[in-house]
This record gives structure tokens, C-alpha cells and sequence, in this order.
């Protein structure tokens, strides 16, 4: 009986194999197939099926993978059909699941696609395989559009391991897709970071809030390039300090939906919640701050500065590698002398130096965007809440290539800056 079942399996490898030759897929004629493993007895079948989940455990060929989806169908009707016992049923299963997992990972990004054939998958660890998958590959897409294909597909997945009580490892899986992915929306097409002109409209307690929004003038929304994700601050225009900071914040619905919840990470200001939307064309703003003591206020807001202009203006005149990006810089923030250094630590990180009004201002998180010549810093400064260096390498019109921008803070100032080499750093 064993040499009869091991005589069944190698046959079954060697049809793979020639099919594979033939036609470059594990079945080329799925029908025909079924027809020899209906000739065969449950072992037969078992060890068939068996066998490709065996080959194509690990395969990343969307056209394998759909054929093998195709053929683990046909063969688990099949199993049934024959009334095989459920040790066979279920082999066919592991083959649609290997298939379908393959796919939602390795087929073309198209969320509703995506959601479709996740729908499908079968086991909590298969559903947090996929989850793993992206959450750790997002952030390496450059495609803007795949991104926000993948975010939303990410939403649907949190929703749907809250709503079938998945554990709770899977749901924080779908949310940190949404994170690495709205950091890397924010890098490709940073359209909702920049500096608001905003008014606020009391809402709960009119009369308790009047003073507090009447002061809240500015607004500024930036990416941290750190795991905290967002930076959102409200600040009050007469003290000139930041009055609500949201310093973990989160972007999703496509780049457009900002939220919020105040953390202990700045215990000096307001215990609060804020909810924004932002038009990515316009940069136009609307949504909620919800204070603990106040209730709910309207937010309403333009851009004054925003950074997607460096990445929709011509550019810069040429291609500069980061390598060239190192150096001292010599120039001016907010109208006064400043000297910026910029370096790189023995990991590869980029990071920055200001030394301005006889402080240092250090920014030990960069990022470079060779293409558009745009470099980000980001910062802390401590209570008075986090700080983002935004620079283009640009044509200043007299013929010099300088750094120009600005700089984001939490405090109701945008300082505007610009700066030129004087000195390379290998």
C-alpha cells in the first residue's frame, strides 16, 4: 500500500514539473487534472494536493498563485463530490489559503481587490501574515497612489478584526499599516503639513471657550520622521506658546483625515482630542477640537506655508546626491545669521544643526528626496512641542544654488530660511 501511495505522489511530482515546463503554471489544464485525480483514490488525492502546497508554500507569482487558487477550488469540490473523509477537504483549503495570501501580498495593489480575496482567508495567522506583509513593505512603496491603495485596504482589515474579535495582535498589525503608511504618504505628497491660519468656534461652552479660541490663531501639522508619526499644534497667538500639542497623531482616509488624542508626553498642555480634514488640492481645513474642559470647538483654516510646494514647483536645476547634501551652510533664519550643518551618523541617518541666536537647535531625525531636492529635519523642543526644518535645493535667481524654506514649530511662527555651502563633511 505505501509503495502504491508513494508511486501515486512522484507521478503527481512529475506532472507538475512537465505542466510547469509546458506551460510555465503548476496545472495547465485544471479540468483534465481533476479528471486523473478522480481516478485516484483519497490518498492519491491528498498527496496531490499536498505536493503543491509543499512546492508553492512560498511562491510570489501572482499567475501561479491564481492558477493554484483556480485548481484548489475545483479540487476541494471535487474531495466532496467523492465524499472523501476531512483530512482531504481541508489540504484543498491550505491550497486555496496558500493562494489567496500569496496573492493579497504579491498580486497588483488594487484595494478593493485586496479586500475581495482577504475576505477569503481562512485563520487568524494567515490574516496576520498578509497584515505582517505590508506593514512592513509600505513604507519601502514609492508610488503614492499603491500607498493609499494599501492604507485602504488596512482600514477595511482593522475594522474586520474588531468586528470578528480577532486578537488583539492583529488588529494592532492593520493600525500599524495605517501608521508606516500615512508617514509614507506624508513623505511622497506631504500636501497636509504646513502652516494654518485657522479660527475657532466654540461649540459645548460658548461662554467658557470665547477667550481660549479667539487666541488660537495658528496651526501646524508636520510628520515627525520618527514612529510617533504626526505632529499637530495649536498655539495662542498672544503668549506665543503652544496651548494643545498632538504629538502621536494619525494620518488616514487617503492623507486626508487627521486625528488626534493629547498624550503625557506634553503634561503642560490642554488634555484634549482634535479631528481634521485636509483638501489636498486646496490645503483647506476643517474639523474638531474636542477640549476636557471646554467641549467642542470648530476648527475652520488656510495654509500659510505648506510643504507640497517644494514638490510641485519645477524642481530642482539638478540632480544632487545626499552625499553632496553634507556640508556646513552659512545663511539666515527668521532675518538673522544662522550656520547649518548638515551630517549624517555612522548608521546613515541624516541629521542637522542650526546654530542661531547663540542656541543650538539639533534636528536628530532627516530625510532626503533626491528627486525633488527637498530635505526635512525634525526636532524637539521639549514642552514647547516638536520642530520641522523643511529645505529645497533651489535656484535663488541670481544664478547661486542655495537651501530655502522654512521651518515649522509649535509656536505661532512659520521663520522663513535660506542658506548656502561653504564647506563639504565626508
Amino acid at each position: 500500500m505505501k509503495k502504491l501511495l508513494l508511486s501515486v505522489l512522484l507521478l503527481a511530482n512529475v506532472a507538475w514539473a512537465d505542466d510547469i515546463k509546458t506551460c510555465g503554471l503548476p496545472i495547465c489544464n485544471s479540468n483534465a487534472k481533476i479528471e486523473e485525480m478522480r481516478a485516484m483514490n483519497q490518498d492519491g488525492r491528498f498527496n496531490l494536493i499536498k505536493g503543491l502546497n509543499t512546492d508553492y508554500r512560498a511562491e510570489t507569482k501572482a499567475a501561479i498563485l491564481s492558477n493554484l487558487l483556480d485548481f484548489a477550488a475545483k479540487a476541494k469540490a471535487l474531495t466532496i463530490e467523492m465524499k472523501d473523509e476531512a483530512w482531504v477537504t481541508r489540504e484543498a483549503d491550505t491550497l486555496s489559503n496558500i493562494a489567496v495570501v500569496g496573492l493579497v501580498k504579491y498580486d497588483k495593489i488594487n484595494k478593493d481587490l485586496m479586500i475581495t480575496r482577504f475576505s477569503q482567508v481562512q485563520g487568524e495567522g494567515a490574516a496576520f501574515d498578509i497584515l505582517s506583509y505590508w506593514s512592513s513593505t509600505v513604507d519601502k512603496l514609492d508610488d503614492i497612489q499603491e500607498v493609499l491603495q494599501v492604507t485602504g485596504f488596512a482600514e477595511y482589515a482593522k475594522q474586520w478584526s474588531i468586528d470578528t474579535k480577532q486578537e488583539a495582535y492583529v488588529t494592532r498589525e492593520a493600525e500599524k499599516i495605517l501608521v508606516v503608511g500615512g508617514k509614507q504618504v506624508s513623505r511622497l505628497n506631504p500636501s497636509h503639513e504646513g502652516a494654518y491660519k485657522i479660527k475657532i468656534t466654540c461649540i459645548t461652552f460658548p461662554k467658557e471657550c470665547g477667550e481660549l479660541a479667539k487666541n488660537i490663531q495658528y496651526m501646524s501639522v508636520f510628520d515627525t520622521l520618527t514612529a510617533k508619526g504626526l505632529s499637530v499644534n495649536l498655539a495662542d497667538s498672544q503668549l506665543s506658546a503652544p496651548l494643545y500639542i498632538f504629538s502621536t497623531a494619525l494620518l488616514t482616509n487617503n492623507g486626508t483625515h487627521v486625528r488626534g488624542i493629547s498624550t503625557d508626553a506634553t503634561p503642560m498642555t490642554r488634555a484634549s482630542e482634535i479631528d481634521l480634514d485636509i483638501d489636498m488640492a486646496t490645503g483647506h481645513v476643517t474639523g474638531l477640537l474636542i477640549d476636557a474642559l471646554v467641549g467642542e470647538m470648530k476648527i475652520e483654516g488656510v495654509p500659510v506655508r505648506r510643504m507640497s510646494e517644494f514638490y510641485l514647483d519645477k524642481g530642482p536645476t539638478r540632480i544632487v546626491e545626499v552625499t553632496e547634501i553634507l556640508g556646513r551652510y552659512e545663511g539666515t533664519l527668521a532675518g538673522s545669521e544662522a550656520t547649518l550643518t548638515v551630517s549624517r551618523y555612522s548608521t546613515g541617518e541624516l541629521v542637522a544643526i542650526i546654530d542661531f541666536a547663540g542656541s543650538m537647535l539639533n534636528f536628530r531625525a532627516g530625510a532626503y528626496n533626491t528627486k525633488r531636492g527637498v530635505l526635512q529635519f525634525a526636532g524637539t523642543a521639549g514642552n514647547m512641542g516638536d520642530r520641522k526644518l523643511v529645505l529645497a535645493l533651489r535656484n535663488n535667481g541670481k544664478g547661486k544654488e542655495v537651501l530655502t524654506g522654512f521651518m515649522l514649530t509649535a509656536t505661532p511662527k512659520t521663520p522663513v530660511a535660506e542658506f548656502h555651502k561653504v564647506g563639504n563633511i565626508k
